[in-house]
């Protein structure tokens, strides 16, 4: 994108900004204006408990024009889990003004590693999952470069595709391909990010927000990286909500070198030089993704419908050696994934309610490699495809005001055309019984979810059945929260294109097990997060073709502990830590972070420092495109600082300090000490 682009785009920002300010200021005197001429009693929501919102208690003004929703009754909400209960009101509080900007809210709210709110996305300064949950006790990032569609986030660092993302109640959304990486979403497509007992969860911004919105993130810097990501949201009606969004991802497939400056000279002066980041190339991205999304509320439910398009070229290592040692030969990947999803809530009596979601998903891919024909080296191009609809119907009764049960269906049914052109067919049906129930307890708040059945599954010509089980219960209060899962299922139906890959209909019926809790506790100036996950044996062949050139991080470990302390010693600092045990390498994965916040002429405006430094023990060795260096412990340091302006924020990043050379994924080395600047404007009406 051109440089005249960009700046006309910003100064159309610019006046959009200026339009909603004043349109901002008309509402806040027209506001006024009606209050002053209402009786005390229902201008004051002193009384209201916070969080909370009281119909009789909110402004003629605020019902009516800002496109506040009805929540969805009660008897409906009663099978969901209870993080959409506790968390209804703070989407919409977090989304208000004062409370998005206002610094000690912003530093005092989403202090625990279960929720990321509108606030927690927005000063995160990332585009994309991987780089927001960087720290976080329970998750791991898996980086493929400084921002790719391929970088990962593994709940409790699992290798195998066994990490769950939602973006409904029922439909986890599978792995379905070995490229299929967790940032091809963007944050400015979603609101409110999830931890949940066994998966993640992402609100898109459809049915969170009360007044309209513009959210944009710029980002520029080494390899002629340009990052925009732009998001339009508004409500139309107190029950019709709606967004529109655009993400851009580049940066240039090209070689580097620090022989030509003196930043090798410096870092070898206190380190060995066979750790330093010398000379290599950074892989091509160039990604596109476009979306919308509406969402409707009424009495008896609601319903929303989200598409999304995307364009993803990449350039991948593959397993063949280079003739020049500092490079890796590449595949060029083209993927062009279309993916629409629906869901409904009804409630259709006092005591029923259903609960309907729906999935199409088409993903035509290309790949194009070298190839000798007649001693003249040409491109080879292959085609592959893929089509799958996935269905989930839950219907359920009331049984009391705190029980629930009935049942679930779930429905996978994949089509996928090979680079040779044969076809692959392979479908699942899950028919359940669940039950929930939520009490009160002694101060906490809480719910237990069970569902169980049969798990019916084909590839071709070969049927398999097997049990299934997923339980899941959590325990709340305002300073502590317990977490529990216990899961029994099939491992997820990956299929790579590759028709020589693995026979994996061998694994289309095999069971895995996994059970795990994670704890959060918090004092005046300390919190403390602890998690334990087992997980059955997995295959370690069927865990390679999940990987993009049949290569993951590292081995799926059986056992793993962590432990994460954060420390606030005053308002301003923040130390925070986490560390990650396995029983397979990296041993080790660990993760600090200091944080401090200034307030420049004690004025409402701050800046952000953070250094942070990532660790991971040293892996089992393996030999990659004739190298076998990729284990090398990561030692990965780095620096951040943001200058947060009314609604503005202005950022410069400073990734891998000590220039040191490492890689996260065998073929993905980090290009040495790169620098990237942006900003990120929330502009809200």
């Amino acid at each position: 994108m051109s440089i005249h682009r960009i700046t006309l785009i910003v100064i159309n920002l610019l006046l959009l900004s200026i339009q909603f300010t004043v349109s901002a200021q008309n509402a806040d005197s027209s506001r006024s204006e009606i209050q002053a001429e209402m009786p005390p009693q229902t201008a004051d929501t002193s009384a209201v408990e916070p969080g909370k919102a009281n119909s009789d208690t909110i402004p003629a003004l605020l019902k009516e024009d800002s496109g506040e929703r009805t929540p969805v009754s009660s008897s409906v909400n009663a099978d969901t889990s209870l993080h959409q209960e506790c968390h209804h009101e703070d989407i919409i509080h977090d989304t208000t003004r004062l409370s998005l900007f206002n610094r000690k809210t912003i530093v005092n709210r989403n202090e625990t590693p279960f929720h990321y709110s509108t606030q927690a996305i927005y000063r995160s300064d990332a585009s994309s999952p991987s780089e927001m949950v960087t720290g976080n006790p329970f998750l791991v990032s898996i980086p493929f470069g400084l921002s790719n569609s391929l970088n990962r986030v593994l709940h409790q660092g699992n290798t195998a595709p066994i990490t769950k993302f939602k973006q409904g109640q029922l439909l986890s959304s599978p792995v379905r391909n070995p490229l299929q990486g967790t940032d091809q979403l963007f944050l400015t497509s979603i609101a409110t990010m999830e931890l949940n007992p066994g998966y993640l969860s992402f609100s898109p911004p459809s049915g969170t927000f009360s007044t309209p919105e513009v959210h944009i993130l710029w980002e520029n810097g080494v390899f002629d990286e340009n990052i925009l990501n732009v998001r339009f949201s508004r409500p139309f009606t107190r029950n019709l909500t709606a967004h529109v969004y655009s993400n851009y991802r580049y940066f240039k497939g090209q070689s580097y070198s620090h022989l030509g400056n003196d930043v090798f000279d410096r870092f070898a002066s206190f380190q060995d030089s066979a750790d330093l980041s010398l000379k290599g190339y950074t892989p091509l991205v160039n990604e596109r993704v476009t979306g919308a999304g509406f969402h409707w509320a009424g009495h008896k439910g609601h319903f929303s419908l989200n598409t999304q398009y995307g364009e993803f070229n990449n350039e991948i290592p593959i397993d063949t050696p280079s003739t020049t040692p500092d490079k890796t030969i590449n595949a060029r990947y083209s993927r062009y994934p279309l993916t629409i999803f629906g869901n409904a809530t009804l409630t259709h009596s006092e005591n029923i309610f259903s609960i309907i979601e729906a999935q199409v998903h088409t993903e035509p891919q290309t790949r194009i490699t070298a190839s000798t024909t007649s001693g003249t080296l040409k491109p080879l191009r292959k085609d592959a495809d893929m089509f799958a609809i996935d269905g989930a119907l839950k219907t359920g009764l009331k049984l009391t005001r705190n029980d629930s049960a009935g049942l679930l269906y779930t429905t996978h049914i994949t089509r996928q055309t090979l680079y040779n052109d044969s076809l692959r067919d392979a479908f699942q049906h899950l028919p359940s019984l669940f039950y929930t129930r939520t009490f009160d307890l002694a101060g906490f708040s809480g719910n237990v979810s069970i569902d169980g059945g049969l798990i019916l599954s084909a590839f071709n010509d070969s049927l398999f059945v097997d049990p299934g089980l997923n339980f899941s219960a959590q325990l709340n209060s305002e300073k502590q929260k317990y977490r529990l899962f216990i899961e029994k299922d099939l491992l997820p139906l990956v299929r790579s294109p590759e028709p020589d890959t693995l026979p994996e209909f061998e694994f289309t019926h095999k069971e895995y097990f996994r059970a795990g809790c994670e704890l959060f506790y918090k004092w005046n100036m300390l919190s403390l997060s602890l998690g334990y996950q087992y997980v059955s044996r997995i295959d370690s062949q069927y865990i390679a073709s999940a990987w993009p050139s049949g290569i993951p991080p590292y081995q799926q470990p059986r056992s793993t502990i962590s432990i994460a302390p954060t420390f606030a010693p005053t308002e301003n600092i923040t130390v925070s830590a986490s560390t990650t045990l396995s029983d397979k390498k990296p041993f080790v994965k660990a993760f600090g972070k200091v944080t401090y916040t200034a307030h420049p002429f004690n004025t409402s405006e701050f800046i952000d420092v953070s250094l942070y430094t990532s660790y991971w023990s040293e892996r089992d060795r393996i030999l990659f495109a004739g190298k076998s260096n990729w284990n090398k412990a990561v030692i990965h340091p780095g620096l951040e600082i943001a200058a947060h302006i009314k609604t503005f924020r202005l950022f410069y990043k400073v990734d891998n300090l000590f220039n040191r050379e490492f890689a996260y994924v065998p073929g993905y080395y980090s290009p040495g000490i790169t620098f990237r600047w942006g900003f990120n404007w929330f502009i809200q009406r």
